[in-house]
């Protein structure tokens, strides 16, 4: 029998032994457990040793936008299946969990970062940075702080911290011009920046959200996107991006733990993260509410 068609009998077989990862649509929400890895240490999306791009999917050639494919939260995973995406930030593992066009194109988490080694974001982070994924700035952050010149197309950028500058091809180098700054008392800072200054919580907050646990530090209470620097103050952070069960999401459109980012419909118009409704045949966030 001609190889060819061998393997494609073979890649029939595959996909008929999974289950359908793509029937639900995904219309309002989304989720980012998988690209949203703190670690970052993958495994290569599942034990395959094929490190190359997937074979059926034709022609590539890799950039550092975002792949077309995604995680979709309804789908049951293929153990056996494995492959990997870029999704702007980092290289993701899928199985058949996966939805898009460009699922097919890598194999393996190690043959995707070898594409994006030199983007951005993976510069940024392996250099010490914080990458904002969303397209909301006017170039990379300067001495920790939002480049304050105007732009007509925002676009995703690096914050290096306090000392340090955003270099393209080499990633946070030390800013020259980026003055030491005199301390502060944290109460103070807090207050300077926006946040309130509050005993008895254990300790600042992060992302709008104060601690579990029972002690009577005091903390600094920020925006719900925001963090407390000790030498910054209140300042955004990626990590706040992705907002949880029953948490806002208007404002990111991001979701983790399992849960989507679904609109509440009828008189409100405000989005909340809540968790999949995969047997609803109108997809992740049911039926428009009434």
């Amino acid at each position: 029998m001609d190889r060819r068609l061998v393997l494609l009998l073979a890649s029939v077989l595959t996909l008929a032994g999974c289950p359908d990862a793509h029937g639900a649509t995904d219309v309002d929400g989304g989720n980012v457990d998988a690209a949203t890895d703190d670690a970052g240490d993958h495994d290569g999306g599942g034990g395959s040793e094929d490190t190359g791009p997937g074979t059926d999917a034709g022609p590539f050639v890799p950039t550092c936008d975002a792949m077309d494919a995604r995680i979709d939260v309804c789908a049951v995973t293929c153990d056996d299946v494995s492959g990997a995406f870029w999704d702007g930030t980092t290289c993701v593992p899928s199985h058949c969990d996966c939805t898009g066009a460009e699922c097919g194109v890598y194999a393996s988490v190690a043959a995707c970062e070898a594409d994006h080694g030199d983007c951005d974001a993976t510069l940024c982070a392996s250099t010490g940075g914080a990458w904002f994924n969303r397209p909301e700035w006017c170039g990379h952050f300067v001495c920790g702080f939002p480049n304050p010149d105007s732009c007509a197309v925002p676009t995703p950028a690096c914050d290096c911290g306090t000392y340090r500058v955003f270099d393209p091809g080499t990633g946070c180098t030390d800013g020259p011009l980026c003055e030491l700054t005199a301390p502060v008392d944290p109460d103070v800072l807090c207050a300077s920046t926006g946040g309130e200054w509050m005993v008895g919580i254990c300790g600042d907050a992060r992302c709008g959200r104060l601690s579990d646990l029972d002690c009577a530090l005091p903390g600094c209470v920020c925006g719900a996107l925001e963090i407390f620097d000790t030498e910054r103050g209140c300042i955004r952070s990626p990590s706040c991006d992705v907002r949880l069960l029953d948490e806002s999401c208007d404002d990111t459109r991001l979701c983790g733990g399992g849960s989507v980012c679904c609109a509440n419909g009828g008189i409100s118009t405000a989005s909340t993260c809540s968790m999949p409704m995969c047997a609803d045949p109108s997809g992740p966030c049911g039926p428009p509410r009434p």
